[in-house]
């Protein structure tokens, strides 16, 4: 019988080498709920108010007829006080509907907040809860906290996504792991973007690094890229990557049981982590949280 597991990609927060994995996840989570404003350290957005509950007209409080004490229905109310119930009584029908929608508004924002706050309790560890995530806290000081403690600044947040940049260009030996060797030059330019990288800021720049790096390895391919490829219109880093990828894996493919598929995966996935960046649900976690 086959049976599945189940990875948990959740990044538990203990010390700075796991802050800016760990502080992606938890942006990630907030702009899917769409809460990010609310939390964001940078920003001073307040989350929105209860809205006040509204109180329907009541007879009683309304002058009453001649001889009547305590009116129970709306004939027993002087003319005077009948109109002014039936105004009341229209107002409130009208707010009625926009207090529902502000109440709506209201509570599904808690539900997120709470959400948010279940996911900081079940990722941080014991020690950073009891100190930078006190009870009488908002989640936006919690977070300003665990920076502080934790938190990595974005200086060198940027010097190390350059320095794995650079060190993933060291040209291949041999192409037969062309697969890993690609999989984390991606990683490492996909966060070097992040971090605004100079040495990502420009295509032509990184495609005659990408060239370097593998010319010695695949010069068939380096050539006909840089005569036919490398200044076609609609260029990007991921099609210099795909149309490398499909030259390997026509000339040098993986033999190794399970290899391609696993190939084509980091693919996706790097994909995918690029439109996560973009705003999406899921997220890298090399990228940081400013």
């Amino acid at each position: 019988m086959t049976t599945f597991t189940t990875r948990d990609a959740t990044v538990t927060l203990r010390d700075q080498s796991d802050y800016t994995g760990w502080m992606l996840q938890l942006q990630a989570r907030c702009i899917a709920h769409n809460i990010w404003d609310k939390i964001d350290p940078k920003t001073t957005t307040q989350p929105l108010r209860r809205p006040t509950d509204l109180r329907i007209p009541i007879l009683a409080d309304y002058q009453a007829a001649s001889g009547i004490e305590e009116p129970g229905r709306l004939s027993e109310l002087s003319n005077s006080g009948q109109k002014a119930f039936k105004e009341d009584l229209e107002y409130y029908r009208m707010s009625m509907e926009q207090y529902k929608s502000d109440r709506h508004q209201y509570e599904k924002e808690q539900s997120s907040f709470q959400h948010i706050m279940t996911l900081i309790q079940s990722s941080v560890s014991p020690h950073l809860l009891r100190t930078c995530c006190l009870p009488d806290k908002t989640l936006r000081e919690w977070i300003i906290n665990l920076k502080l403690t934790v938190g990595v600044s974005d200086r060198t947040e940027k010097e190390r996504a350059r320095e794995r940049y650079l060190a993933s260009l060291k040209p291949m030996r041999t192409p037969n792991q062309w697969d890993t060797w690609l999989a984390e030059y991606d990683q490492a330019a996909t966060e070097a973007e992040v971090y605004s990288v100079p040495e990502v800021s420009q295509l032509d720049a990184m495609s005659k690094d990408f060239l370097v790096a593998v010319q010695k390895t695949v010069p068939i391919w380096a050539v006909n890229f840089q005569e036919n490829g490398r200044w076609a219109a609609g260029m990007s880093r991921k099609e210099m990557m795909n149309r490398f990828r499909e030259h390997m894996m026509m000339h040098h493919p993986l033999f190794r049981s399970g290899k391609h598929k696993a190939a084509m995966a980091a693919y996706d996935e790097s994909t995918h982590d690029d439109t996560t960046l973009a705003g999406g649900a899921s997220y890298p976690q090399s990228a940081t949280i400013n």
